[in-house]
């Protein structure tokens, strides 16, 4: 397995599972790459260059962040400082599992009072990642050691998915006679929506899928807020506000030329020169996967065009709206990697496969409308004392989210014995009368993913 893929899968295997928000705020991407690319490359990261190097990361920030946006390093200072010198309070297996359920639905600090002592010691960096978000947007100013920004695995990954789960865990604790209350959800929810978006800035496969991870909790989270009736009137309809405005999903195209362009990034370090540099090597940390002296390795050029071909698709896929159909297209693209990383020890280390990235997305974005919509027949309940007959009753302002990315049609509602049934029809593409499965019928066809009512089973990922 590549270098780059355990990272990548130990990760993928946290998350359960448009538009992108910094799109409002970013250079314009045609304008930022200069004369230095062709037209038809205009989208894609520039070639290395072996003699004059590139300057990706300046290429990437350009492109991305607004130079008046705070260091993200700083924002999230006292949590990293933490994490970098082994004193950030991590959970073990079980208290990991507790606390994982405790961020989706109630839970009485007196029957777990491990858990609070847990969330007792966390509560500095809780505080601190309350005020990070209060922060719309950060920029990463990436140190210029390239060992640091591509190798080296990123200190605050495990420290935010903590932090968001502690703060709905905390928000989700109860007593015997006070039930959660919906303002301490809400904020919680704002604060956790904030710190998904700037963790996802950071760039990459990894930032997105923690994004994702986080993102699919809280969805779950408000869905459970509306079983357990902690959301009742108003409150509906701030809930409902606060994902409009505070839920930004990430840029899967931006995450994937992020990794296109370390590939490259690596390759222009490795011949810097023009020739390969076992120093180069060595510093890299990379010298016992390498033959000395690049023996054997293909040259630059030509493997810079391997990656190309193998990141390109993978973009361009990315580009287009969310659909299970595109699922198949990216295994397929996944299958070329014998052909493209055949004979070349450079390519086998840094490149991993790609297609679960888009199959985790594509569930969150599946997530993301339907946990909308849930919230849009509740707030019509509320105006009009019953529920909708149909989704048409709920106007033309759902038009967007209304739709299935499992089927491409509308998500199946319906009432049964007055009571709402909302559901995606999951990766069989087929309306199995909402036969809930949590892992949206990947391995069981024949289920449904079910939003309401709430399936009375482990929502585990």
């Amino acid at each position: 397995m590549s270098v780059r893929a355990q990272c990548f899968l130990s990760v993928a295997v946290l998350c359960i599972c448009t538009g992108c928000s910094r799109d409002d705020s970013k250079k314009d991407r045609d304008s930022s790459q200069g004369d230095a690319l062709p037209a038809e490359d205009i989208d894609r990261p520039p070639k290395p260059n072996f003699t004059e190097p590139v300057d990706y990361l300046a290429w990437y920030s350009a492109r991305n962040f607004d130079p008046d946006w705070p260091d993200g390093e700083q924002i999230y200072g006292e949590i990293l400082a933490a994490a970098e010198d082994g004193t950030f309070p991590m959970p073990d297996g079980a208290l990991k599992k507790q606390l994982s359920a405790a961020a989706k639905a109630s839970w009485l600090a007196d029957d777990k009072p491990e858990l609070g002592r847990y969330l007792e010691s966390l509560g500095p960096h809780l505080q601190s990642f309350a005020k990070a978000a209060e922060v719309d947007d950060v920029r990463w100013l990436y140190d210029a050691e390239f060992k640091s920004w591509w190798f080296d695995k990123w200190p605050l990954s495990e420290p935010t998915r903590i932090l968001t789960k502690g703060t709905l865990a905390e928000a989700w604790m109860t007593g015997d006679s006070s039930p959660p209350r919906a303002g301490a959800l809400l904020r919680a929810w704002r604060i956790t929506f904030c710190d998904a978006r700037h963790v996802e800035y950071r760039g990459g496969v990894i930032p997105f899928l923690l994004n994702v991870a986080a993102r699919a909790t809280i969805y779950e989270s408000i869905v459970n807020a509306l079983d357990e009736t902690v959301l009742k009137g108003d409150d509906i309809k701030k809930t409902f506000d606060c994902m409009i405005k505070h839920d930004r999903p990430g840029d899967l195209a931006e995450a994937y030329r992020f990794d296109w362009m370390g590939v490259l990034a690596m390759l222009q370090e490795l011949y810097s020169g023009g020739r390969f540099s076992d120093a180069a090597a060595k510093r890299l940390g990379q010298a016992e996967y390498l033959p000395p002296g690049g023996v054997s390795l293909p040259r630059p050029e030509k493997t810079a065009k391997r990656v190309d071909e193998w990141f390109l698709p993978f973009v361009r896929l990315a580009e287009k709206p969310w659909a299970i159909d595109a699922v198949k297209e990216a295994k397929a693209l996944d299958g070329r990697e014998k052909k493209i990383f055949r004979h070349n020890p450079i390519l086998s280390l840094y490149l991993a496969p790609l297609s679960r990235t888009y199959e985790l997305g594509l569930r969150c974005e599946g997530m993301r409308r339907g946990t909308i919509l849930t919230l849009v027949i509740h707030v019509f309940r509320e105006e009009h004392g019953r529920w909708p007959d149909t989704l048409d009753a709920c106007g033309s302002d759902i038009k967007d989210v209304r739709v299935d990315p499992f089927s491409g049609e509308d998500f199946v509602y319906e009432l049964r014995d007055g009571t709402p049934w909302l559901y995606s029809v999951g990766c069989d593409g087929k309306d199995d009368g909402g036969k809930h499965d949590p892992r949206w019928a990947r391995r069981k066809p024949g289920h449904d993913y079910v939003f309401w009512p709430v399936p009375q089973t482990d929502s585990g990922s």
